[in-house]
């Protein structure tokens, strides 16, 4: 396994009334030899963005108390063709040590797998597998193209496929929150939906309750969707 040094290419220091420190700096890594980026951080959104680019462009902003930003930071990883984005925080946290916050420009063809604890994620525009994760935050998926995997606690999800989308599983699950899914003209092969505490809403012509099993016979998405206290969403 081989480490990268953040190199930053900006810094800014912002020093609030409450003791809290904001850095924000930029990196730049290849793509060349990756085919997937995995990003694990703690108490921060994560925002990932296709690009046309062949460079792999990491924002960070670090936000802590001003006696522990210096604690944090971004450690990077490769092993095989995968690229890992890791937010270390030195030493142990007893209370409120605060997080890294990252926006990350990509190739649309890398696949994403990304992990939070508090924090929401985005992911728009990527053509590959993705994966996500949060306890705390909404999970937000735009022109996805392939599978996808959403998993969080406190908060809802929404994912739209992009038209002509080629994906064979989407499984979305939450606790606390709704669940949307636009499906941009994609044909189910396969329906499993539940609901507890809500309702279960779609445009497609099927009768539902709080529970939904359905199988087609056709070549499609098999979708799976579950949620506690919430509505799911289907439309087309």
């Amino acid at each position: 396994m081989q480490r990268y040094l953040l190199i930053p290419t900006l810094m800014v220091v912002l020093l609030g009334a409450s003791g809290w420190t904001s850095v924000s700096k930029t990196s730049t890594q290849s793509s060349v030899g990756i085919t997937a980026i995995h990003v694990i951080t703690t108490n921060g959104r994560v925002t990932v963005n296709a690009s046309s680019s062949h460079t792999i462009v990491i924002n960070e902003k670090r936000h802590a108390p001003a006696g522990d930003i210096n604690r944090w930071s971004t450690q990077f990883t490769r092993q095989g063709s995968t690229l890992t984005i890791t937010a270390h925080y030195d030493g142990h946290c007893r209370w409120s040590c605060g997080g890294i916050a990252y926006a990350v420009s990509m190739p649309s063809s890398l696949a994403p797998t990304i992990q939070t604890t508090n924090g929401s994620i985005e992911v728009s525009g990527v053509a590959a597998d993705v994966r996500a994760e949060s306890t705390n935050g909404h999970l937000t998926v735009r022109g996805a193209r392939s599978n996808v995997w959403l998993t969080t606690t406190n908060g809802g999800a929404d994912v739209s496929f992009a038209a002509g989308a080629n994906a064979r599983n989407a499984s979305i699950e939450t606790t606390n929150g709704g669940l949307d899914v636009r499906l941009a003209g994609q044909h189910l092969a396969q329906l499993d939906a539940s609901v507890t505490n809500g309702s279960i809403i779609n445009n497609l012509g099927i009768k539902t309750g709080k529970d939904v099993h359905l199988t087609w016979p056709v070549s499609g998405l098999k979708l799976r969707m579950d949620t506690t206290n919430g509505s799911i969403t289907i439309e087309k």
